[in-house]
Formats: C-alpha cells, structure tokens, sequence
C-alpha cells in the first residue's frame, strides 16, 4: 500500500496578524470597560457630599468627562498596550485624600471589581479559525 503524502501550509504571518488584530479589539473592549465602570462609580450626584471611603459625588461633571481611553500599537510584533487616563487635577487627591480632605476612592474599588469581570472576559475569548 502506497502511502500519502500529507502537507499543511503554515500561515504564521497571517496567524500572527489576526492575533494581533483579536489582542488590540480585547484591549479595546476592556478599556472601554473599565473607563464605564469608574464613570459609573462617579455618578451619585450632590449634594450631598460623599462621605469619607466612599466614591465622590458628581457636582459639575468634570472628573467624569476627564476619563479618557487609548489603544496603541507598541511595535511590529503585534503588542498593544491601552491607558486609561485623566487630567483632573483632583482625581488623585479625591482617590487617596489630603491632608484637608479624606479620601473618597472610586478608582481601586473599580479595579477590583474590573479584574473580576476582565478574568472572565478573557477565558471566552477565542481564537478564530485561519
């Protein structure tokens, strides 16, 4: 019995790509997240003011709007990273207090809650087929 030659092309450039591609969009997703779940975290409006260990009250809106998401590509191997960032000058002392103000955290709680939610974001993420 003669035997079959049996061969398979190997796409791993294109592999690597839609890698890549599915890497970025998770990036993506998972910012917008985060960045939603930390605006939320800001939306009990005042008055009254918050209390101490609990997340700000919203009075003008800023702190909310300030919060901003990026996406970038890092180099030609298909690594991303995505920030979120403000430039609130009270985001942080409101997130940690002042030597005037106790703090009122809205950040950490939601990163706690975030990496929950991100552990089963990431275990449905599938590769597709190439």
């Amino acid at each position: 019995m003669a035997s079959k030659l049996v061969t398979r092309n190997w796409r791993g450039k294109q592999l690597m790509k839609e890698l890549g591609k599915q890497t970025r969009e998770a990036h993506v997703k998972a910012g917008k997240r985060l960045k939603q779940m930390i605006t939320e975290a800001l939306d009990e409006a005042y008055p009254p003011a918050s209390r101490p260990g609990r997340p700000p009250h919203k009075r003008t809106g800023e702190l909310k709007r300030s919060w901003k998401v990026t996406t970038k590509k890092l180099t030609k191997k298909n690594e991303s990273v995505t920030e979120l960032t403000t430039d609130s000058e009270y985001a942080i002392p409101l997130e940690f207090g002042t030597d005037r103000i106790e703090a009122r955290p809205y950040i950490r709680p939601t990163l706690k809650e975030w990496r929950k939610e991100l552990r089963k974001f990431l275990k449905k993420i599938k590769i597709g087929k190439l």
